[in-house]
């Protein structure tokens, strides 16, 4: 995968005379996809700088503006100059009774059924019994849905009994209903709560041959075997 850098950033952290934490970390480190500057992509980045709600995104769009909404639930909400920060910016905090919900436009009209491919980056920070990895579901006229997570370490450190900083990297594809012109994701936690750093969205329509399409070509497949078999 690509590595998006937006900024960097050098923290050192002293506990008395006893030891020296130094983190040298990358602000907004984003993975992405090879296909993220291809002709109808889009690109979505949230790095929670101020409290605002919803957050305002920064975005490569030709179909509209992304739009978000935060329930922090029974937790403090946005916070920043907190040891769970990494970077300048803030981040936010939900416990499991709340939520995070993005909607990004993926096209300008009604299609018909059609595939699109996504990966969404969550960059949080973890710790046994406090926060953890996130949840995601996709919403909306969702028909059928194939994809992977995987999870990255970015950084450790020793706060909470040993904390870290990582990407949650979900991947797939998912066919939307003809009425479908977002895809709408929900980050929640199942247990404990969640520490959100960062959030980075891509999305692409994959082309899919309408169903006449199909039929032609597993026709003329099948009328080219019967002519090799003729001709043998």
């Amino acid at each position: 995968m690509n590595i998006l850098r937006l900024c960097k950033k050098t923290y050192c952290i002293s506990c008395g005379a006893l030891f020296v934490l130094v983190l040298n970390l990358q602000a907004a480190i984003f993975e992405e996809p090879s296909w993220k500057n291809e002709a109808g992509a889009t690109q979505t980045y949230y790095t929670f700088e101020t409290a605002a709600n919803p957050p305002v995104a920064l975005e490569t769009n030709l179909y509209g503006s992304a739009m978000a909404l935060i329930d922090p639930g029974t937790e403090i909400g946005w916070q920043s100059g907190s040891p769970i920060n990494y970077d300048s910016s803030g981040c936010w905090v939900v416990s499991s009774e709340g939520f995070l919900q993005f909607t990004v436009p993926v096209s300008f009209a009604v299609l018909e059924p059609f595939t699109f491919e996504f990966m969404i980056d969550v960059i949080t920070y973890e710790a046994p019994g406090l926060w953890i990895s996130p949840s995601l579901t996709l919403q909306g006229d969702v028909v059928s849905e194939d994809s992977d997570f995987y999870s990255d370490l970015i950084a450790e450190d020793s706060f909470f009994g040993g904390g870290s900083w990582n990407h949650n990297v979900t991947t797939g594809t998912v066919e939307m209903a003809a009425t479908a012109t977002t895809l709408d994701f929900r980050l929640e936690a199942s247990s404990a709560a969640l520490a959100i750093q960062d959030v980075a969205i891509y999305t692409r329509a994959i082309a899919v041959p309408e169903p006449a399409v199909i039929t032609l070509i597993l026709g003329g497949s099948g009328l080219l075997l019967l002519l090799k078999r003729r001709f043998q």
